[in-house]
This record gives structure tokens, sequence and C-alpha cells, in this order.
């Protein structure tokens, strides 16, 4: 998990919470979170793009 959190600049809880949330796929193995590095770089990617995307102003009526 410390590979995933240099990687996304993320924490391990913020990464847990990922996981949950089915976003980042993973398996816990005696005690040690295990990652799918792909998704990692999955996430990563759309992670980036998201934050650049610009939202419309709100049309006021």
């Amino acid at each position: 998990m410390s590979d995933a959190c240099k990687v996304l600049y993320l924490e391990n809880s913020t990464i847990r919470y990922h996981i949950i949330r089915k976003r980042i796929r993973a398996f816990k193995s005696a005690g040690k979170w295990w990652l799918n590095f792909d998704d990692v770089e999955a996430f990563s990617k759309w992670n980036s793009s998201s934050s650049q995307v610009v939202k419309p102003n709100s049309v006021k009526g």
C-alpha cells in the first residue's frame, strides 16, 4: 500500500476508503494490503482528469 500512496499522493486511510468504494481492487493477506497496480494507475489517471474538468456556471433564473 505504501507504493500506492507514493503514486497517488494519498494517505493509507484515503486509499482504504477507495478500496471500500471498489474504485481500486485490493485484498488483504497476513495483515498486509495488496493492490492491483493497473487499478492504481487507472485511478491516478481518472483522478487527475476529473480534477481538470471545468464545470459550467449555474444559470440563475
